[in-house]
């Protein structure tokens, strides 16, 4: 016992002589950290006070002082970071420098190249557009593959119809990085991005994803082309402005212009190429005209510069390496801009090739535009399934493509043509009408893997794993698409609710430029009321209710939410608009007429986002 006892005087003695042996280290060595210098803290001080003043000029919305005062303060922060004793308060400072940045962008609703990009490293313009340009090009800015453009840096920033690709601060978590790190994209035999590549994308994202140019609509191949500042002045937009028609002109943009260009013009006047520095992709870009100056001037045919090189008059006659245009169609060319050459499709950053599809179906037949469905629709179903031949059969209202059996794709029919009846009693319609002008086609799938590959291959996105249906609009078709539910007698859903949700969604897709939220949203309603105790629907408002604790449903007029939330949030805000049945209806028959929906829906209901807040209230 006596033998392990603590002795007092040992452990005074060993302390001693490790506390010498201390000092004596130390004494031979620099202190690990020397104090800041006066100039230091001065600085950082000073930078602490400029980052105080610029969040209080952000909230009072002079942005431009705010960021100035950012540059400084990054500045100053720089000079002290590599001090290890001020590396915490260095940390904190650019924490809420950050954050005021971010609340500049988001508040102000602007790209400012100065404080976008002070203290950056990876630019947009000089880095990012040039990768994107020439690995994603083919697919999302001359073309807009799985609805998702980036033909710009405000479509980029939008991202896809299920939701943002970018999050900035976030390069990990963003889907565009997801996607080429995980192989999926790009697609093709064309070059991927490597690894220093989505580096410095990723490292973009993380600092912001900040757009250091002056307009964010400049296509990403002016960008790339101007990179420079000797081309600096490509970038300023032209002086014309969009004038809407007033219905008494005699010439039609929609109608008489726009198709001429499609197709012989914007194959090299797109994004991607922009021949001349012009760019047809939308009415709002090409009146920004290119190296020429103004397409036209109103008023004056025979001084605008489109209407000299269509006639050879100006440099080499256009289009370039085809037949010239005809002489009458030169006249429409230049009657347009003498009644002066005023805009009559809509939203004019509306892509030309919607545009025409749009104005091709208010001037077709109903035997025409079926007829054009069929040979599209058929080449869909090669793509999503080359290796078989499929069952086809034409009704009233519907064209219907499957691998089933005659017996099976007769059932769907009789289904569908039952369910359109409903549709259009519920949902007003005319009954005069065919349901939808040139039919809907409906692709009939047995299984689940047949359904995911036209998700994959015809839309190139992944479907969500519970989906066994949606429907769709594009260039060409008016579709729905849906797994025929288990022979088994399964609750997931019936045949008549599955083929009434896409009926429902497909014709109030079919209106006027209406969101794809609120068709589909009608569509779910639909199936709803047909399908009561469908597993499907208890998911919808299991998900709904989660959805409301969590005070997510806000969300669903911009593009936080996942294909699965977005589902569920617009079955629920829809289904409460239809509860008021005089303001819904009223909706649709101006949606009928052609008119814009958010003018629309503003006129019956009020303001979405308004209108979609005092749901969202009433909820949670």
């Amino acid at each position: 016992m006596n033998s392990t006892r603590f002795h007092p005087r040992r452990r005074s003695s060993i302390s001693i002589v490790g506390l010498t042996l201390v000092f004596i280290a130390i004494a031979g060595r620099k202190p690990l950290f020397a104090a800041p210098t006066p100039a230091q803290s001065q600085k950082l001080k000073h930078a602490e006070t400029l980052i105080k003043s610029s969040e209080m000029q952000a909230r009072s919305k002079k942005y431009d002082e705010a960021s100035k005062e950012l540059q400084d303060a990054q500045k100053l922060l720089t000079e002290v970071e590599r001090a290890p004793e001020l590396a915490s308060q260095v940390a904190g400072l650019k924490k809420r420098l950050d954050r005021v940045e971010l609340q500049i962008d988001a508040a102000s609703g602007k790209s400012n190249a100065a404080a976008g990009t002070a203290g950056r490293n990876v630019s947009f313009t000089k880095t990012v557009a040039p990768i994107l340009l020439s690995k994603c090009g083919r697919c999302h800015v001359n073309d807009r593959k799985g609805d998702f453009s980036m033909a710009n840096y405000e479509l980029l920033r939008l991202g896809t119809k299920d939701g943002v690709v970018i999050m900035p601060g976030k390069g990990g978590g963003s889907r565009l990085v997801e996607v080429i790190e995980s192989g999926d994209m790009p697609r093709g035999n064309g070059p991927k991005v490597t690894k220093p590549e989505l580096d410095a994308i990723t490292k973009w994202i993380n600092e912001g994803a900040r757009f250091d140019a002056k307009n964010a609509d400049t296509p990403l191949v002016r960008l790339v082309s101007t990179a420079t500042a000797n081309a600096a002045s490509a970038m300023e937009p032209a002086d014309l402005k969009v004038v809407t028609a007033t219905g008494k002109e005699t010439v039609s943009y929609a109608k008489d212009i726009a198709p001429v260009l499609l197709s012989t013009c914007v194959e090299c006047h797109t994004a991607q190429r922009q021949s001349g520095r012009l760019c047809m992709d939308n009415f709002s870009l090409l009146i920004k005209g290119g190296q020429n100056g103004n397409p036209w001037v109103p008023g004056d045919s025979a001084d605008s510069v489109v209407v000299k090189k269509l006639k050879g008059m100006l440099g080499q006659r256009m289009p370039l390496n085809r037949d010239p245009l005809s002489d009458e169609t030169i006249a429409k060319f230049e009657k347009w801009i003498s009644e002066g050459a005023k805009y009559d499709g809509g939203n004019p950053v509306q892509t030309t090739p919607i545009l025409v599809r749009m104005f091709k179906i208010k001037y077709s037949t109903h035997e025409q535009l079926a007829k054009e469905r069929i040979e599209s629709s058929q080449q869909k179903w090669r793509l999503a399934s080359p290796a078989s031949d499929p069952t086809i059969r034409e009704t009233k209202n519907f064209l219907l493509i499957g691998r089933t059996s005659e017996a099976v794709l007769g059932e769907v029919a009789d289904a569908a043509e039952t369910q359109a009846t409903a549709v259009a009693r519920s949902f007003r319609a005319p009954a005069d009408k065919p349901l939808v002008k040139g039919r809907i086609t409906l692709f009939v799938f047995p299984g689940r893997y047949d359904y995911s590959e036209f998700g994959k291959m015809v839309e190139s996105r992944q479907l969500p794993a519970d989906w066994r249906g949606h429907s769709g609009v594009d260039d060409t078709d008016v579709f729905g698409a849906f797994v025929m539910p288990d022979s088994a007698g399964s609750s997931e859903y019936t045949l008549a609710g599955i083929v009434g949700e896409q009926v429902a969604a497909a014709y109030v897709g079919s209106l006027s430029n209406v969101p794809e939220w609120f068709a589909e949203g009608c569509g779910h309603a639909y199936a709803a009321r047909a399908d009561q105790k469908a597993a499907r629907v208890k998911r919808w408002n299991e998900r709904l209710g989660q959805m409301a604790e969590e005070k997510r449903l806000g969300e669903l007029l911009g593009k936080g939410l996942s294909p699965e939330e977005t589902e569920a949030a617009a079955y629920g805000f829809v289904r409460a608009l239809m509860g008021n049945s005089s303001k819904f209806n009223a909706l649709l028959l101006a949606l009928r007429k052609g008119e814009d929906f958010e003018q629309a829906f503003t006129l019956t209901f009020g303001p979405p986002k308004a209108v979609l807040a005092m749901w969202v209230k009433s909820v949670q």
